[in-house]
This record gives C-alpha cells, structure tokens and sequence, in this order.
C-alpha cells in the first residue's frame, strides 16, 4: 500500500481542500511523497484538474451540415466530426438531438434502427467514427517508444450487449479493438462506460494535417470486421466476435454523448465545453459560408470575382458546394479554390447590363 493510499485523514484533506497557494503545493508534496502512478492519477482526477480533450465536439453540441435532421446515408455527418458507416446492414438513421446528459450537455446522438437486418452476413457493418487531426494528437507519440496511454469515456444508452470500439491510424495499417458491455441492469439507460489502452509503439502514425488517430464504435459487423481484442496488429477491424447485433430488431435505439479522450489512465468527469470554442475547432473541417459577386457589364461574355474569406483557416484546400443559390438572368457561379484561408467566387454573364450571384457555400476539409 502507498503512503497516500493508506493516510486516512491525509487522503480526506486531498480530496476536499482546494490548493490556492504556494503552501498548499508544498503541502502536497509532502504529502504524496512515494504515492505510485495510480494514486497520482486518482488524485488528479479528484481535483478534476483539467485535460485536453482531444475529440473534437464530443459534446455533440455543433451540426452545421444537417443540423437536427436525421441522416441516413453512409460518410454522412449527424453532428460535425460524427460520421456514420454502415454497409448491409438494414436501414438506420442517426440524428442529433436535443437531451440533455448526465454532465448537462444539451444534445447527444440517436441511433435507430428502421429495417432490421437480423441475419448478419460477414460484411455488414454499422460503426460512428471520428478522427483527429495528427498535428492534435502528435504529443500522445504514437507509433514511437514512448507512446503514452489514453483513456476513452463517453455516455451511452443502449440495449444489453456488447459493443466494439477500435483505435486506427491513417491508412487503417494499424488496429486495435476493444469491448464494453451494456448489462442487462444498465440497458436503455444513461451509463458511463471508460477504455483505456496503450497506444501503438508500431506503424506510422500521421503528425501532421492527416489523421492522426481514428476512433470507431460499432453497433454491429459481419465476420469480415472481427478480430482478438486488446492487441495492436494490421489492417482495420471493427469488433470481436463477441458482438453483439443492435442492428437485429425494429426501434432499437443507441445513444452516444459526453465522449471524452485524454492522455492517462484515469478519466476526468466530463467538461460541457463552450459552443463557439467548438464552432471554431469544427470549422477547421467543415464550415458553410456566404458569399455574393455583383457587377455591371457592357454586353458579351463578362467574368467577375469576388473573395471568399473562411470562417477560420481550414485543415486543407476544401472542396466547395454551392447550394441554392440566386442568379441574375444570363449568370453562372462556381468557386474557385486559394488556399486555407480562402478561394474566389466567379460569376459568368453571357449578356450585357447587371447580373449577380449569391448563395450559401459548403467547403468541407474533414479528414478521411
């Protein structure tokens, strides 16, 4: 037993009182002189000292593709940095919605299902994932020595089963699948749920614009997705061969809130972070804009542009989406890319006298 784990009155005082000055420091390291890495960790927690959260709106707060319209598509985006991927395997649609969690954020994911698929061939698949930027993660070093361990918590609501949760780098050559389990006492209620892992000393792992590290959650795969878990290897798998089908009956509904990574082995209660703090970090990847171009011409075919600023500077070139846009008689529009920062609106007039274009952009950056 460690000298922290065993002080009695030593632990209360830890635990209660607030650390406002240089003698209280001096205090604490009296005190938690010989304590291991666990205690540390448990002791940091309870003064729920604050952590990077590396999951972008794990609060599920920003939606700015679909807002709280329920998508049904694989690659499409319930809430920003929230990608659903499903193949074979029934209809579902997943929304964002407005419920508040357990921590107080306002709004969580929905998933439900709407055409059962209850025979699951090797090939079906119904995962969530995210993915983080490398320059985001480049400090967890993974894929070197020193790779540092993470730990994944987030609220659930689920039927009783067991679900997968996968680690992968850019390219998915690198993998690694772990199970948390819905008891039957915890089924279609607000649960917390934790995962932590050792992250890969193997493989290349993105430092850069890329994907720096990938996180899936699986309500259901076939054969083909499944591997041992609690091991880095090749290649990309979703699950165990524990998994369990949430896809398998009519109005089965998960729910995902709350997600949290942070480097160590204990969580941190959840932090609800500010909405425009989220905005901005979201908007790195996927932003709709407004923009217009209005000019005057003489007669003959006539070009005019006009820029185009990004909300905040954006991961990559993005690719641009004009949608519904205004036209003047005789006009046509497309955006020309720049760079991060920006790219150009360029409207077309065939005719002579004064035409105009305006209109929502999408520029979409999200990793992949």
């Amino acid at each position: 037993m460690s000298a922290f784990a065993g002080a009695g009155n030593q632990e209360r005082v830890l635990n209660e009182q607030s650390i406002s000055s240089a003698g209280d420091l001096r205090y604490l390291r009296k005190a938690l002189n010989g304590a291991d890495v666990a205690d540390m960790a448990a002791f940091k927690a309870n003064l729920a000292i604050e952590r990077k959260n590396y999951i972008i709106n794990g609060a599920m707060m920003v939606s700015q593709q679909n807002g709280a319209t329920a998508v049904t598509t694989s690659g499409a985006y319930p809430a920003d940095q929230w990608q659903m991927s499903v193949s074979n395997a029934g209809t579902l649609t997943v929304a964002q919605v407005a419920s508040v969690t357990p921590a107080g954020s306002p709004n969580r994911l929905r998933f439900t299902v709407t055409s059962a698929d209850a025979a699951v061939a090797a090939g079906d698949l119904a995962v969530i994932q995210t993915r983080i930027e490398g320059y985001r993660a480049v400090d967890l070093l993974a894929g070197t020595a020193n790779a540092k361990t993470v730990t994944l918590a987030f609220g659930v609501k689920a039927p009783e089963g067991t679900y997968g949760v996968t680690f992968w780098n850019n390219g998915s050559t690198r993998s690694r699948v772990e199970i948390f389990t819905i008891s039957g006492g915890e089924a279609n209620t607000d649960v917390r749920k934790t995962i932590t892992v050792s992250l890969d000393t193997a493989g290349t792992w993105n430092t850069e614009n890329l994907n720096g590290l990938g996180l899936s959650i699986t309500l259901m795969a076939g054969a083909t997705y499944q591997k041992t878990a609690a091991s880095w290897s090749t290649g990309w798998c979703a699950t165990t061969s524990a998994q369990s089908n949430f896809m398998g009956t009519n109005g089965n509904v998960f729910e995902l809130f709350d997600v949290s990574l942070t480097e160590g082995s204990i969580a941190p209660a959840f932090q609800v972070p500010g909405y425009a703090e989220q905005l901005s970090l979201c908007s790195r990847y996927f932003q709709n804009i407004y923009g217009a171009a209005d000019a005057i011409a003489s007669g003959g075919s006539v070009t005019s542009a006009t820029a185009l600023i990004h909300r905040v500077p954006m991961r990559a070139i993005p690719t641009y989406t004009v949608l519904t846009p205004t036209f003047s008689v005789n006009a046509s529009a497309s955006v020309q890319p720049g760079n991060a920062d920006g790219g150009t609106f360029q409207i077309l007039s065939a005719a002579g006298g004064r035409f105009y274009w305006s209109g929502p952009v999408r520029c979409d950056a999200r990793l992949s």
